[in-house]
């Protein structure tokens, strides 16, 4: 259950990471800039595990 919360966690924090990338001139996203080490850190967590969901883009 855990890994599954933290797999979804990753989604969410890429799902932003996206939505920030496209639309970087919304202001509410320029706060979410510090949730980019987090970001990063989930791709690191995410990558070996999520790769079903990567191949999204």
């Amino acid at each position: 259950m855990e890994l599954s919360a933290y797999i979804f966690h990753c989604q969410v924090s890429i799902a932003l990471a996206l939505v920030e990338h496209l639309f970087p001139h919304f202001g509410i996203l320029q706060k979410m800039k510090q949730k980019k080490a987090a970001y990063q850190h989930c791709q690191g967590g995410c990558g070996s595990q999520g790769s079903e969901s990567s191949g999204v883009s």
